[in-house]
């Protein structure tokens, strides 16, 4: 190896002394200690020079036409004669180094990807393993005092912070007094990480919101909600239930929403799964479909009657406007001084799909996915009607005869106390009604006062008595 290093510097110091050689006006001659410049009548080389003689062979220079890119291909053609040991060593390193900058740049493109994919790993889940009594079970003085005072603080936001508006508030009302052992699923567009508890805030009555056994559950990924064990006992205690991304339906918190609507809960999901832009509904995904089809097969397997067994939850759609203003994406606190329209439809309904899956006629699978085409097709008109609305038109709510009970010859509910039209009943049809010449309303002393406060647009748009148990 000694003999390779003491090479490589002989040919990097002849090199220096050719090219200055060529700088002073020399001739460009390849010179060595002792040697005098070519054409100058100089001595003969010096002992050194011949000392050196086979390693000027084996490099053949050629002094009168120097060439750099020449003289780095002699190079690599001495180290290829000097032996394989040396050329191999180069070519070893070459690619050593190639595959290091290879791998540089891998690690620079895809560090975002690989932090988050550390940090996922390294978080701790309270979802996944967890039982289901631990997702659902909270101290009862804590989950009061949790709900009394987000119901509240949410509701002052939306109403004495910012204007909104709700229609169809009858909707939700009618569904809060069915009979206990029927389920309720309400669906809404997700346009914000606040849309639950504001939105929910602003529907519920005031009563209700107050009632830790009236309020709904829903869930929350636990990448958002459940980051540490604090935080876990927080959210179940105001009755949230975590999922996790990616896992799927199977897992925990999805059995326990399952068991919540078999009990005859109130469970509230974002059937997209994710936030959209404005004005915009996404893709439905399975989850609403899944929850539904097993409210269906609990009630059907619990020794009731046929009639009873194929009553369906009851599925209330909400679509709202303005949220992704109060609360907009990378935001830390809401926002004040918004306006926001809140609509309840119609409950969608389902009672021939669970007709047909009690019967056989239609499989799970297929009752799923009709279940998310239809709150895909609800919400998409209540969207239709907030495009309106925002558009400066009269705002119309898509509503149905889809309650247990209501039929063709029924008799169609008298005007409400907002001042709404006598609306005939079309069972099995689509039918508008308008809102128009709307106002506030209010109950009792305590409602009356409030309805002072919160500013909002009430409406009855659905038939009394359509959501009787």
């Amino acid at each position: 190896m000694a003999t390779y290093t003491t090479t490589f510097a002989y040919a990097l110091k002849h090199c220096r002394n050719a090219v200055r050689g060529r700088l002073h006006g020399h001739g460009g001659g390849l010179r060595t200690e002792g040697e005098a410049p070519q054409g100058s009548g100089g001595a003969f080389p010096s002992a050194s020079a011949v000392e050196r003689s086979d390693f000027l062979r084996l490099m053949r220079w050629r002094a009168e036409s120097w060439d750099p890119w020449r003289a780095r291909d002699r190079v690599r053609e001495a180290v290829a004669a000097m032996g394989p040991e040396l050329s191999g060593l180069r070519a070893s390193l070459r690619a050593l180094r190639a595959d290091v900058r290879n791998d540089v740049r891998r690690r620079k493109e895809n560090v975002k990807e690989k932090i988050s994919a550390r940090l996922r790993r390294r978080r701790p889940t309270y979802a996944v393993g967890m039982p289901l009594s631990e997702l659902t079970n909270a101290s009862p003085v804590l989950r009061a005092l949790g709900i009394g005072a987000l119901g509240l603080l949410s509701r002052a936001w939306m109403t004495l912070l910012n204007t909104t508006r709700v229609y169809g508030r009858e909707n939700i009302e009618a569904a809060l007094h069915r009979d206990q052992r029927r389920a309720l699923i309400t669906v809404s567009n997700h346009a914000a990480a606040l849309d639950d508890p504001l939105v929910t805030a602003a529907v519920l009555p005031l009563d209700k919101l107050l009632r830790a056994d009236d309020v709904r559950w829903t869930l929350c990924a636990t990448d958002r909600c459940f980051k540490t064990s604090l935080m876990a006992r927080m959210f179940r205690a105001v009755k949230v239930l975590p999922v996790e991304r990616g896992v799927g339906l199977h897992q925990p918190g999805m059995e326990a929403a399952q068991k919540l609507l078999a009990d005859g809960e109130w469970v509230h999901i974002f059937p997209e799964g994710t936030r959209q832009p404005r004005g915009r509904i996404g893709p439905i995904r399975a989850g609403v479909g899944k929850l539904a089809v097993s409210c269906m097969q609990a009630r059907a397997g619990d020794g009731t009657d046929g009639a009873a067994a194929a009553l369906p939850p009851l599925l209330v759609p909400i679509a709202h406007r303005g949220m992704d203003e109060v609360m907009p994406r990378g935001s830390v606190a809401p926002r004040v001084g918004r306006d926001v329209t809140v609509v309840v439809g119609a409950p969608v309904d389902m009672s021939d799909l669970a007709a047909a899956l009690s019967a056989g006629t239609l499989t799970a699978d297929d009752v799923q996915a009709e279940v998310a085409r239809r709150v895909g097709r609800s919400l998409a008109q209540l969207n239709a009607a907030l495009d309106a609305d925002e558009a400066g038109d009269v705002l119309a709510l898509p509503a149905a005869a889809a309650a247990r009970g209501v039929g063709a010859g029924d008799e169609a509910a008298p005007a409400g106390r907002g001042g709404g039209e006598r609306v005939e009943l079309d069972f099995g049809t689509d039918f508008f009604a308008p809102l128009e010449g709307a106002r506030g309303v209010g109950e009792g002393p305590l409602r009356r006062w409030w309805g002072v406060l919160r500013r909002e647009v009430t409406k009855p748009v659905a038939p009394w008595g359509a959501f009787a148990a």
